[in-house]
């Protein structure tokens, strides 16, 4: 995802700017999850570092480079079926039933024109280019 050590078992981004702009693109992917999901009446929920960070501060844990969504099946599914009418240009659902390359059994909101790839894909080439950047739902 970008040039980072571990410190204290925590990521930590070499140049900071760079963990900011990841940050600033999953505010806006989160702007659009909500616009979506409001207009189609279905709920979500914050788990994980993006509920501590919500609480804790008020934001994003400052380490923290991902957004962490969840939702219930029922809900999941509807959004799945009637969102990709509803998004606007610039951004795609990219999950195993969008794609065939699709490494991962979650689904992405994804913002195009731009490219993140975990860690644990670094060596995957077809997640190379397949993946935008995203959040998991």
């Amino acid at each position: 995802m970008g040039a980072f050590v571990e410190s204290d078992g925590y990521k930590t981004y070499e140049n900071p700017d760079e963990l900011r702009k990841i940050q600033i693109l999953s505010t806006l992917l989160m702007d659009e999850l909500d616009r979506v999901c409001t207009e189609l009446g279905i709920s979500y929920q914050a788990y994980g570092g993006t509920a501590i960070g919500a609480v804790r501060h008020k934001g994003f844990i400052p380490w923290d480079d991902d957004v962490d969504i969840s939702m219930f099946r029922e809900d999941y599914e509807i959004f799945l079926e009637k969102a990709p009418a509803l998004l606007r240009p610039d951004f795609c659902i990219q999950n195993g039933r969008t794609n065939n390359y699709f490494p991962a059994v979650n689904t992405n909101l994804s913002l195009k024109g731009t490219v993140c790839v975990p860690d644990e894909f670094m060596t995957c080439p077809l997640y190379v280019r397949y993946f935008y950047w995203h959040f998991s739902l």
